[in-house]
């Protein structure tokens, strides 16, 4: 006699709700790593209950896609813990613009993952649409060599391809500051009308300059993009067939804004604007 399985559904979803379990939650088990050892009380984070964890930074995450959080903390027979962050976020590009928002460029840069640095008692990883933040107290000038060992393995296990977007080959990298390229998921340049884009930090002698473009699904959302940013900053109307203008916006300065297929590009603070937004040009012709 087949059973109605409507007897079944208040226990299972009972059952669900006391073990913790979200759905859309990816659960994983995470390795051990020699001496350290991860603990069962594995603290994960969804959308609705991100604040709970990192409070008021909770929405700049929240605006970058983000899907999960994993806290695991590891510990060895001397007691030592370590403290292992794994943020998840939609794709790849979201995860990198989380990290590129936080990373510092006078850290010390390594090999892990699709980027990675260390900061004193932290370790910072990019590993395809995860970013991985370890850190500890208890290990002194070992450090590095421990969090790097347990990033390695955790960067492998959870087997993601670990290279960076590969919309920064936009930005030329001749003059470009090291680690300063950054995706902005909204309100690029402060506009609530440019949804999403790149941003980068270049220098010529003493000349410093930031440089960003946006990519469109269409060439007629750049020119719509193009219309509405030149009337917002007061501009004088735009010249049919002009694809360049030098512009001063209210927030950023003297400027240069140019528009190519479906890209809206250009840079503010400097007269050298120009050779980057040339080499930007050639970029976007590939």
């Amino acid at each position: 006699m087949q059973k109605n399985s409507k007897y079944f559904t208040i226990p299972l979803i009972i059952f669900l709700f006391m073990n913790g379990i979200n759905f859309g939650q990816e659960k994983r088990k995470y390795p051990k790593i020699e001496k350290w050892k991860p603990q069962k009380n594995v603290q994960t984070y969804v959308e609705d209950n991100l604040f709970d964890y990192i409070n008021g930074a909770s929405e700049l995450y929240l605006s970058y896609n983000f899907e999960q959080l994993d806290v695991v903390y590891y510990r060895n027979r001397r007691k030592q813990e370590i403290t292992v962050e794994i943020y998840t976020h939609a794709s790849p590009l979201f995860a990198f613009g989380i990290y590129s928002q936080e990373r510092s460029p006078d850290a010390k840069y390594l090999t892990l993952g699709s980027e990675s640095y260390i900061d004193g008692s932290y370790l910072f990883i990019l590993a395809g649409k995860h970013y991985l933040k370890l850190f500890s107290y208890d290990l002194g000038a070992e450090a590095e060599s421990i969090l790097t060992e347990i990033g390695q393995v955790i960067v492998e296990f959870l087997d993601t391809e670990n290279s960076l977007p590969k919309e920064l080959r936009i930005f030329p990298e001749k003059n470009r500051v090291p680690y300063s390229v950054q995706f902005i998921a909204r309100n690029m340049l402060g506009y609530s009308f440019f949804s999403q884009g790149f941003q980068a930090d270049y220098k010529i002698g003493d000349q410093k300059f930031r440089i960003f473009f946006i990519k469109s699904e269409s060439i007629k959302a750049t020119n719509d993009l193009f219309d509405q940013y030149i009337t917002q900053i007061h501009h004088k109307p735009r010249i049919p067939g002009s694809n360049e203008y030098k512009i001063v916006d209210p927030y950023h300065g003297q400027g240069i804004i140019r528009k190519s297929k479906q890209y809206l590009y250009g840079g503010f603070g400097s007269a050298e604007i120009n050779k980057i937004l040339d080499e930007m040009s050639k970029n976007i012709g590939k």
